[in-house]
């Protein structure tokens, strides 16, 4: 097969009359691992138990006749990969997927290769167990091999032709460096390296592999005639860019000592006590701020040195470091988000089962200098090094974090007349871009897991702040694709949840429905309506199962989580039937956009008899609001937020009702913060007065039914009354709620709803027609007198502008090609004497633009 042939092959839909059709990915290399006895009976998890945390090395030399016109490789692996091609790293890969849909990556290797003798080589981890981002093989495959694998599919054309394929011509090694059984939990494997054993220069050209085993090809016979039973059947290209990598220097050090303790790494940054220095010896300890030489460390036998490096905000990313230290010696390295009284890194409560929160880890240097970067990512503020075993000094040249994430982009802006609400702006965009990487995460911390509820906060905020579309249909496609038959998504995937089957929050499958609406909006991507239709009726008709005789899902199972508080749940929950009414009628529009008649009646119907339902048995005549729930025909008494809220955000409460319900539910002096879903138990609170509060995530909904109302002072209100606090002490990044217990993450963008909120209201931008070909501009002064900034849509970016003095209103608006915006004034207490537009006079309140620079001015008195 030439260049121009493999490029061909790869697979893209085909257009066929008026369809599409996609086409498999056609193969010609090899899933490839270590060699194993693959003809001796083993069951599944035996194989997988022997493949736990292991890393293992591959190589292939090949030599080229000339210059390279063309390479191309698809690299992916069953665990992750680190590619490099003449000791430079090429690339990290692949992006979390569900192994049912394996992803690979594409890469152009042209600017590593040269004339003459060339080595192509990876460092691929396997896992052996779920976690929340890798879920183990699955099928006859997971059965044959167990887990661990690397594919590369590739041609390179220079002067003679050259396939890069994995197969038995490709040498690899079991690495012995690292420590095959230490903590893991959900976010890995802590890595305990002895450099020590690692074959110097094993990614170069020059090193030689003859005595390395050759690659077992991973494949073997079919039962009863069938094919050949191989790894990843399906395979899918990586359809989000690359992650953005930078290094990041740390803001602030402190150094002191501690005592050895003996034990485990674990036991040993528990135990020991930081202390002045007195026996260790650390010399230009600020090199590592400032980049001026190189710090010097030398240990006694019975203590060590520790240092506290703060890198001034969260960070998403991984740890590294440059030394030149003697053989054999010690460094120790454990972060986190948060730092004890006395200085250490804090261990938070993060463990539980068989999972432990991975933050520690070590490295035995080979001596001599030495470079070393974390496998995988973490999420933190602070590293602890402790440095052991060097009487002999040590030269400490460099501690950074490799920041990651997705490549957001630099689009979105807010900045308005009161400073506080322009941080709340920017800490909701930095939260979010350390929850973005090949997915959406909840938190780059405790679980770095693809939350389906999360992820309706986190896309509204994203498609205010950087307008990115492909990782949102990446997210809605891999929930998808992880229903089960009942119905049911899971509420994480993919990722450790997807892969079992002990629990499920199963309300999420509604949250999943709920993101196709603003999806289609802001993208114009309607597509993705056609190809999960079946999905979203599939879903629908799970919760409908759940329907009772009095037309209300009851006893809904699973865990449902609705947000950070006490909400009664048990019954007829009038949240989780309001969200089903929310989702029915989505199902209605997209049933009329695709033709199908008989489902947008039957859904429309039973919206309708739903919302009777919950209008006639679970609302509250006296107090003027709904009820959390009716439990064995018995209305609770609890009121919250939340179900309130999402009565009138589904639009089943009457309008004739949100005034008394508004009244009773903002009522300062009934509001009561109640804890995480009572994980750190109840907080006093008076059933027939006092309402539940929401949390940051229920939040969003509570300020976009403020919206609706115009009560846009209220939503800057509470914007400054619960994400203020949090800005004025300085965060970097929103922690998970407003009473943050140990439990809780630092960063969690969930959290982020400001992000959108400052846009959308403030600014006023949002769109009327899919994908932003007609918007609205319709901007809220909330007690401010200037706000500017760029909303970043699918058409270009919407830059908006406003003044707001005494006799004057002015509001400037650049709408970008080929669409139409609609101005609208906001509510002024001035009375207009004159308004011009782009400098002529006009009437009324609300103008149609097209494309172009604009300015609408008031004058009055």
């Amino acid at each position: 097969m030439n260049a121009k042939d493999y490029n061909q092959q790869k697979e893209k839909p085909d257009l066929i009359g008026n369809f599409t059709f996609q086409r498999k990915y056609r193969r010609v290399a090899e899933w490839v691992w270590r060699p194993r006895d693959l003809a001796a009976r083993a069951t599944t998890e035996s194989r997988v138990q022997i493949e736990k945390n292991r890393f293992v090395y591959f190589r292939k030399t090949f030599e080229l006749a000339g210059k390279v016109k063309q390479a191309c490789a698809d690299v992916s692996a069953d665990g992750r990969y680190i590619l490099f091609v003449n000791g430079q790293r090429v690339g990290r890969g692949p992006a979390r997927c569900s192994p049912e849909w394996q992803s690979y990556d594409t890469y152009d290797l042209r600017p590593f290769l040269r004339p003459g003798r060339n080595i192509i080589a990876a460092l691929v981890h396997s896992y052996g167990r779920d976690t929340g981002w890798y879920e183990l093989p699955r099928w006859e495959a997971a059965s044959a091999f167990g887990c661990g694998g690397w594919f590369l599919q590739g041609v390179v054309m220079a002067g003679n032709e050259v396939r890069l394929d994995t197969g038995d011509t490709w040498r690899c090694l079991l690495s012995e460096a690292w420590q095959q059984d230490t903590v893991n939990g959900i976010t890995g494997f802590a890595e305990e390296l002895d450099a020590r054993k690692i074959p110097a220069g094993w990614m170069m050209p020059e090193f030689d592999d003859s005595a390395w085993p050759r690659a077992q090809i991973l494949r073997v016979s079919g039962i009863w005639g069938s094919n050949d039973v191989v790894p990843f059947p399906v395979m899918a290209p990586r359809d989000i860019p690359f992650p953005m990598e930078e290094i990041h220097r740390p803001a602030t050090v402190s150094v002191g000592e501690v005592v050895n303790v003996a034990g485990t790494l674990e036991q040993a940054f528990s135990a020991e006590i930081l202390l002045p220095l007195s026996q260790c010896r650390v010399e230009n300890v600020e090199s590592m701020i400032n980049g001026k030489g190189f710090a010097v460390i030398a240990t006694s036998f019975e203590r060590s040195a520790s240092i506290v490096f703060d890198f001034g905000r969260t960070q998403q990313g991984r740890v590294c470091f440059s030394v030149d230290g003697p053989a054999g010696a010690v460094l120790d390295i454990r972060y986190s988000e948060r730092l004890k009284p006395d200085g250490r890194v804090e261990v938070p409560p993060w463990s539980w089962g068989d999972n432990s929160y991975v933050q520690t880890h070590r490295v035995i240097l080979p001596g001599g200098p030495f470079d070393w970067e974390q496998f995988d990512f973490g999420g933190f503020r602070y590293v602890q090094f402790t440095i052991r075993g060097c009487a002999e000094s040590l030269q400490l040249k460099c501690v950074a974090v490799n920041f990651t994430s997705y490549p957001v982009g630099d689009r979105g802006r807010f900045s308005c007349s009161d400073p506080l609400l322009d941080k709340i702006y920017s800490i909701s965009a930095y939260t979010l871009q350390c929850c973005m990487l090949d997915s959406y995460e909840d938190c780059p911390s405790r679980e770095q897991s693809q939350w389906t509820n999360d992820q309706y906060v986190h896309l509204n905020v994203n498609y205010a702040q950087f307008g990115d579309t492909a990782l949102a249909r990446r997210l809605i496609r891999q929930v998808g694709q992880s229903q089960r038959p009942d119905g049911q998504v899971m509420m994480v995937a993919p990722g450790y949840v997807s892969a079992q089957t002990r629990q499920n929050m199963s309300e999420f499958t509604l949250h999943w429905i709920m993101s196709f609406a603003p999806y289609v909006l802001y993208t114009g991507d309607d597509a993705i309506l056609r190809e999960f239709y079946p999905n979203i009726i599939k879903g629908l008709s799970w919760a409908e199962q759940h329907l009772n005789n009095n037309d209300l899902l009851d006893n809904v199972p699973g865990i449902l989580w609705i947000d950070w508080a006490e909400i009664d749940k048990k019954g007829e929950l009038t949240e989780i039937n309001c969200r089903f009414v929310g989702c029915l009628r989505i199902a209605v529009d997209i049933a009329e956009r695709l033709g199908i008649a008989y489902d947008a009646k039957r859904y429309r119907v039973l919206a309708d008899r739903i919302s009777t339902a919950v209008n006639r048995l679970l609302w509250d005549d006296k107090r003027g609001v709904y009820i959390d729930t009716r439990h064995n025909g018995i209305q609770s008494r609890r009121v919250s937020q939340q179900c309130n809220v999402a009565a009138m955000y589904f639009a089943v409460a009457p309008r004739e009702r949100w005034d008394r319900m508004l009244a009773y539910i903002l009522d300062e002096k009934r509001l009561v913060m109640t804890n995480a879903a009572g994980v750190y138990g109840n907080v006093p609170f008076n059933d027939e007065h006092d309402v539940v509060l929401s949390h940051a995530f229920y939040m969003h909904f509570l300020h976009a039914v403020l919206d609706r109302v115009g009560r846009h002072d209220v939503i800057v209100k509470n914007m400054l009354n619960w994400w203020g606090p949090q800005a004025k002490a300085n965060v970097s990044t929103w922690a998970e709620a407003w009473n943050t217990e140990p439990i809780h993450t630092l960063c969690h963008a969930f959290m982020c709803t400001p992000g959108y909120d400052l846009p959308t209201y403030v600014l006023g931008v949002r769109p009327l027609a899919d994908g932003f070909t007609r918007f609205a501009v319709m901007p809220q002064t909330c007690g401010l007198t200037s706000a500017c900034g760029v909303f970043p849509s699918v058409r270009g970016d919407i830059s908006v502008a406003w003044k707001l003095a005494e006799t004057t209103f002015e509001l400037t608006v650049e709408v970008p090609a080929n669409t139409e915006a609609r101005l609208s004034l906001p509510n002024l207490k001035l009375r207009p004497t004159t308004i011009t537009l782009d400098g002529s006079a006009v009437k009324g309140i609300t103008f149609v633009v097209g494309s172009g620079s604009h300015r609408l001015a008031v004058k009055g008195k």
